[in-house]
């Protein structure tokens, strides 16, 4: 028990002393002040018409610590044992003597702190909402117990998947699945039994709809949104402790435990520190050393290389493909079935397929963006790469050319949701080209795909969730700065508002084009970042 204390208090001091002395985990907990201070001026601002301006002002950032905490449970929380299993030092901390609790109390406790601090910090000024009226101090410790235990289950979900996965990326898929199914599970098996209930499959009035209905009420009293959301309503009155609380930090316990006893078990062997190869197993090897199913390089062996061992190959394609289709299927069937008449619009059957097919492209290339160049930089293949007879920005442009080809499945769902109804995918290119806010959601992809990219070449693990709290961050900001501009240029009285054409015309475009600077930008730090990081 002695060695277990002193490698824990090892590993708590060593982690404590580098966020103490780092100045970017202090400037993060500054910048989460930024939108307090911005909450607060405009609860004072737009006081008169809000109505319950400290209500407004906290239930806007208790939602914006929820959707942070969740983005740290995708990346942060699920990293804490993999980064020492990627990087070979878990086997030389065993030999030290240091225990499994003991390491799971050294790295796992210290990113709980770090994500308790920052909560911390913003506590004395959120109780600033109490006297801007709407909300009691009863609601804003309700709020911080809540969000305390939200934030304690998923550390402790991300550190038993960070035990039981080899890598760190495996660890953040299975940890970003379970969130998943916490927070939208409870509408999904809602949504089925609704299905089931309309196909009249299950009486209103029989046993089973009452127990489900049940069920599915106790489903949405544990979840930390919909906590959230009954404690900021106006005229809250109940316990501190809600049953969300009463289950959530039970469930991290269980967590811990499981993680402590399956420790040994789950990490046997040492990985290999080597690149993983592709997202599927690896395919068997012909006579002569080639893959099965697999072609050769040619001339553009870098895009060669990153569509079959980052974007998956010609396997994981098929799969997508697969995917895709069952998707549209179930959604045709679905429509089929709950129609009175089961009979379903074309135009409605390829607005389905379009949204799905982008969503879908979407998606992918987020993914894509943040293994870009995330593997050149953290096994340090970019000053190899250099050596061949071609630029930097040469060898960057073929690394992205090996990418379309993975997007085909979802490119192939576009075209045929656009030859069931073309007329309707015309308007709906019309209505993009003509409002000019469609412009500014574009720009702001094509910004958030850059992000990605960079926050890739600037940390280990997370450049995806990191972009989507920068975006959300941003729009934040732009939101509050948009209503205070309007409150100082055309007055709060609302006598005075702004012209139509400056809403239609001069805001959007000048969000539109302030999104595609930052993105050329971003452009261009990449570049130099690829350049810096092949000269090291």
């Amino acid at each position: 028990m002695f060695v277990d204390l002193q490698g824990t208090s090892a590993l708590l001091t060593r982690s404590l002393r580098i966020d103490a002395r780092t100045a970017r985990p202090h400037a993060l907990r500054a910048a989460l002040l930024i939108p307090v201070l911005y909450f607060l001026v405009v609860a004072m601002e737009l006081g008169d018409l809000l109505g319950a301006s400290g209500l407004y002002f906290f239930s806007s950032l208790s939602y914006l610590n929820f959707a942070l905490i969740t983005l740290a449970g995708t990346s942060f929380f699920a990293t804490a044992i993999t980064e020492e299993k990627e990087e070979s030092t878990l086997g030389l901390l065993r030999m030290a003597g240091i225990s499994p609790l003991a390491l799971l109390l050294g790295k796992g406790t210290t990113r709980l702190i770090q994500g308790v601090l920052i909560l911390s910090v913003q506590l004395p000024f959120t109780l600033l909402a109490v006297p801007l009226g709407g909300i009691t101090l009863h609601q804003v410790l309700a709020t911080y117990i809540a969000l305390l235990a939200y934030m304690l289950l998923l550390s402790c979900l991300g550190l038993f998947w960070s035990v039981a996965c080899s890598r760190s990326s495996h660890a953040a898929v299975a940890t970003t699945l379970c969130i998943a199914v916490l927070l939208f599970g409870p509408w999904v098996l809602g949504l089925i039994w609704w299905v089931v209930i309309q196909s009249e499959i299950v009486s209103t009035t029989s046993t089973l709809n009452d127990i489900a209905e049940g069920f599915l009420l106790w489903l949405t009293d544990v979840s930390a949104f919909h906590r959230i959301g009954q404690i900021t309503s106006s005229g809250f009155s109940g316990p501190l402790v809600g049953t969300q609380v009463l289950l959530h930090a039970p469930t991290a316990v269980i967590l811990f435990v499981a993680s402590w006893v399956s420790f040994d078990w789950f990490n046997r062997e040492e990985i290999s520190a080597a690149p993983p190869r592709g997202l599927l197993p690896q395919l068997r090897r012909r006579h002569g050393g080639q893959r099965s199913g697999m072609s050769r390089p040619g001339k553009h062996a870098l895009a060669w290389k990153d569509f079959h061992f980052i974007a998956g190959g010609r396997q994981w394609a098929i799969a997508k493909l697969i995917a895709y289709t069952a998707i549209c299927g179930l959604i045709v069937a679905a429509a089929v079935t709950l129609t009175p008449d089961h009979s379903i619009e074309r135009q409605e059957v390829a607005a389905a397929w379009i949204t799905i097919g982008f969503f879908g492209i979407c998606l992918e290339v987020s993914l894509m963006s943040a293994r870009i160049f995330h593997e050149e930089t953290r096994w340090k293949t970019l000053s190899m790469l250099v050596m061949l007879p071609a630029s930097i920005r040469q060898l960057a442009y073929e690394k992205i050319a090996g990418f379309p080809l993975g997007l085909t499945p979802g490119a192939l769902v576009l075209p045929a949701g656009i030859l069931l109804a073309p007329l309707q995918f015309g308007e709906m290119i019309y209505e993009i080209i003509t409002n000019l806010w469609h412009w500014v959601w574009i720009a702001q992809l094509i910004l958030f795909w850059h992000l990605v990219a960079w926050g890739s070449l600037q940390i280990k693990w997370g450049a995806l969730p990191l972009a989507i709290a920068i975006v959300l961050f941003g729009d934040f900001i732009a939101q509050i700065s948009t209503m205070i501009a309007f409150v100082v240029l055309f007055g709060a009285s609302g006598n005075s508002i702004p012209d139509e054409r400056f809403i239609l015309y001069v805001l959007p475009l000048f969000f539109t084009c302030g999104q595609l600077l930052l993105a050329a930008l971003l452009h261009l730090g990449i570049g130099k970042q690829l350049h810096d990081q092949a000269a090291a």
